[in-house]
Parts: structure tokens; C-alpha cells; sequence
């Protein structure tokens, strides 16, 4: 079974980009992309996506609607990307937020597969 990931970057270029490379990957599908945050809330429950990739205008500290989104999903991961695509990381309900150490589409494509969906 596929990773679904649902895209939230706020930049319309880096969601496009990003799904793009995506779409090319067989073991991740890209089930969504949402604009905001009511958006994203509600594409999470619709789409039942494992991993949210997101941006986060400060790295050390993720976004309040992650909070939301932890609470109801706590086996869901986030990954942030900031708003210039130089630096990212990942952020799980159990563990605090890890920088990614290189941000490359390889890093990114290596965490979203860190994530175990049920076969």
C-alpha cells in the first residue's frame, strides 16, 4: 500500500513542483493539497493521508493547526518545508521537531517513506 501524503505548502509553485516529483514515485501517492488550515483539517479526515508536507515560516516551532492535527491524528507525520525550500523537518506526535539534515527531494522522499502504512 502506498504512503499518501496530502500537500499543504502555501506556495502554489512548490505544491506543483513537489507533486510533480511526487506522482513519479510508486510506493507514494499524493491524495490531496489543501491552501489553509480549515483546508487541511478537512483534507486530512477526506483523504486519510499518512503524511502532511507543509510550510512552516519558523522551523523550530511548527504551526498551531499541527496541534490540531496531532490530537486527532497522532500517528500522522509532518514535514516542513520553509517557505523557500532551504531547510526542512519532521515532525511527529511522539517525538519533537528533527531537522532534516540535507533538503533535497531525496531527504524529503526518505522521510515520507519512514512512515509505516499497514499493508
Amino acid at each position: 500500500m502506498a504512503t499518501r501524503v496530502l500537500l499543504a505548502m502555501e506556495s502554489p509553485l512548490l505544491r506543483e513542483l513537489l507533486f510533480d516529483l511526487l506522482k513519479s514515485e510508486p510506493d507514494i501517492e499524493v491524495v490531496g493539497e489543501a491552501t489553509d488550515p480549515v483546508d487541511l483539517l478537512l483534507a486530512i479526515e477526506e483523504t486519510g493521508a499518512d503524511v502532511v508536507v507543509h510550510t512552516f515560516t519558523d522551523l523550530q516551532q511548527p504551526p498551531g493547526v499541527c496541534s490540531h492535527l496531532f490530537a486527532e491524528y497522532p500517528e500522522l507525520v509532518v514535514i516542513g518545508i520553509s517557505p523557500d525550500a532551504d531547510a526542512a523537518c519532521s515532525c511527529r506526535q511522539t517525538v519533537s521537531i528533527r531537522p532534516l539534515a540535507n533538503v533535497g527531494l531525496q531527504d524529503v522522499l526518505n522521510e515520507i517513506r519512514s512512515v509505516s502504512v499497514p499493508a
